[in-house]
C-alpha cells in the first residue's frame, strides 16, 4: 500500500523541515553577533536602519542654523559661512579659517585648492591645518581653502566651477585622496554605510564613446528630505543611479523576517561589492582602481576637465594627490599603492600632478611608524598636516618660478 500522502510522513517533513528552518534562524543570529562585534558596517534590520535614518534626518534639518555643515541645492551641501566651532571656522567668503582675502590678489602668489575633508584639514584646528602651514611658512603665499568634508571629485569639480575664479587664483589645486573614487558612484550617502550622514548629491554618469552627462542633486529641498523619513520607494528610487544601493538590502521583503536572510544578504553585499560586480572601483584581491569601471572613467573625465577650465580662467591647475595611511604603507613596502592606475592615466593625458607622498616619504618613520602622522578618524595629525604644509610651500614656489618663466602667472608674482 503506497505511504504517499501519509499524514505522519507529511507531519514527520513539516517537523524537520520546520526544525532546520529555526536552527538556521538561530545558527544566524549568533554569527550575525560575532561578526557585528568584529565589522565597521553591522548587519541590522532594515526597519533599524531606517528608524536610526530618521533620527538623523531630524537632526540634521533642526540644526541647519547652527551646525557647520549646510544642506545645497546644487552641491549637496557646503559648510556655512560665519560659522565658528571650537577649533575651525568658516569665514563669510566661505573659506575655512578667520583670514579674509582681497577681492584681486596683490603680489603675493594667490592659491586656490578645492577637495574634501583631506583638503580641508578635519580633525585639527584652524592653525594646524596644512593650508594654514603653507601661509605661515612662506608668508608670500596666499591660500584659500574651499576643502569640504565626504566630497568627492564631482562636488569638488562643481564648486570649482562656479566659486573658483571669483578670487582670481594664481594656481589652482584640485586634492584627491583614495576614498573619492567610490562617491563619484554614489547619490545617497547611507547607501556606503548606515553610519554615515543622510546626505544626498549630485553625480556624473559616463557615456558611452566618452563624455559624462550630468545628474543634479534629487532631493534639492529640504522638505525632500523630510519625506525620505517615511518614504521607503523614495529611497529605492534613490538607488537608481547609485552603485552602493543593493536591492537584496532594501527591496528584499524577507530581509527583516529572517535572520538567515538578512545574513545572507549582508554577506553576499560584501563579497560582491569586493570580488564579483564587474563594475566595482576597487579590486577585492590587490585593492588597485580598475581602471574599466564607471567610476574610474568618470575619475579621469572630471580631472582632464577641471584641468582644462583651470587653464581657460587663467590659472596654473594641479591635481594634488594626498595619500591616506593605506598609500603610505604601499609606498614605505615597495609595492602597488591603490591609486597607481589613476596616476599612471593622469600622466599619459598630461594631467599635472603634485604628489603629496614625496611630503611623507622624505623623512624616515620613527619607532610608531605612521601613527604620528595621522589623527584617530584617519585624516591627517597635526604632525601630518606640517610636513605637507611645509613640503607643498617649497613646491609651490618652485611652480610659480615655472610659470613666470612661461608667462603663465600674473606679473606682480614674478616681481
Amino acid at each position: 500500500m503506497s505511504q504517499r500522502g501519509n499524514p505522519r510522513q507529511i507531519l514527520f517533513w513539516c517537523i524537520l523541515v520546520g526544525a532546520l528552518a529555526g536552527f538556521l534562524e538561530v545558527a544566524s543570529l549568533l554569527a550575525i553577533n560575532v561578526l557585528n562585534r568584529r565589522m565597521v558596517e553591522p548587519i541590522e534590520r532594515r526597519a533599524k536602519v531606517l528608524e536610526r535614518q530618521r533620527v538623523e534626518i531630524d537632526s540634521l534639518l533642526a540644526g541647519q542654523g547652527r551646525l557647520q555643515l549646510i544642506l545645497d541645492p546644487e552641491l549637496g551641501w557646503l559648510y556655512r559661512p560665519g560659522f565658528v566651532g571650537d577649533r575651525d571656522r568658516t569665514t563669510i567668503q566661505g573659506l575655512r579659517g578667520s583670514r579674509l582675502y582681497e577681492a584681486e590678489p596683490g603680489e603675493a602668489l594667490r592659491v586656490a585648492s578645492f577637495g574634501d575633508s583631506f583638503v580641508y584639514g578635519t580633525e585639527v584646528a584652524d592653525g594646524e591645518a596644512w593650508g594654514h602651514v603653507v601661509e605661515v611658512t612662506e608668508p608670500g603665499i596666499e591660500l584659500l581653502n574651499y576643502g569640504v568634508g565626504g566630497y568627492g571629485m564631482d562636488q569638488a569639480y562643481l564648486r570649482y566651477m562656479g566659486e573658483g575664479a571669483q578670487f582670481s587664483p594664481d594656481l589652482v589645486l584640485v586634492g584627491f585622496t583614495p576614498v573619492n573614487l567610490g562617491r563619484l558612484v554614489n547619490v545617497y550617502r547611507r547607501f556606503i554605510s548606515g553610519m554615515e550622514i543622510p546626505l544626498v548629491k549630485p553625480r556624473f554618469q559616463a557615456l558611452e564613446g566618452g563624455g559624462l552627462s550630468r545628474l543634479p542633486v534629487p532631493l534639492p529641498d529640504t522638505s525632500d528630505l523630510r519625506q525620505l523619513q517615511h518614504d521607503v520607494a523614495l529611497l529605492r528610487r534613490l538607488g537608481e543611479n547609485d552603485w552602493w544601493y543593493r536591492s537584496e538590502v532594501w527591496a528584499n521583503p524577507l530581509h527583516d523576517l529572517s535572520t538567515t536572510v538578512r545574513l545572507a544578504s549582508g554577506l553576499w553585499t560584501r563579497v560582491d561589492r569586493r570580488y564579483v560586480d564587474p563594475d566595482r572601483p576597487i579590486s577585492g584581491t590587490d585593492w588597485l582602481f580598475r581602471p574599466e569601471s564607471e567610476a574610474f572613467r568618470i575619475q579621469t573625465a572630471l580631472m582632464d576637465s577641471v584641468v582644462v577650465r583651470i587653464r581657460e580662467d587663467g590659472s596654473v591647475p594641479f591635481i594634488l594627490l594626498l595619500p591616506d595611511r593605506g598609500v603610505l604603507e604601499a609606498r614605505m613596502s615597495g609595492g602597488p599603492a591603490s591609486w597607481d592606475p589613476l596616476v599612471e592615466a593622469l600622466r599619459r593625458s598630461e594631467v599635472p600632478i603634485m604628489d603629496g607622498t614625496e611630503a611623507f616619504l622624505r623623512i624616515p618613520p620613527g619607532p610608531e611608524g605612521l601613527s604620528p602622522w595621522f589623527a584617530p578618524g584617519g585624516h591627517y595629525s597635526p604632525e601630518g598636516n606640517r610636513l605637507l604644509g611645509e613640503w607643498l610651500a617649497g613646491i609651490l614656489l618652485r611652480e610659480a618660478m615655472n610659470a613666470c618663466e612661461m608667462e603663465t602667472v600674473r606679473p606682480a608674482v614674478c616681481a
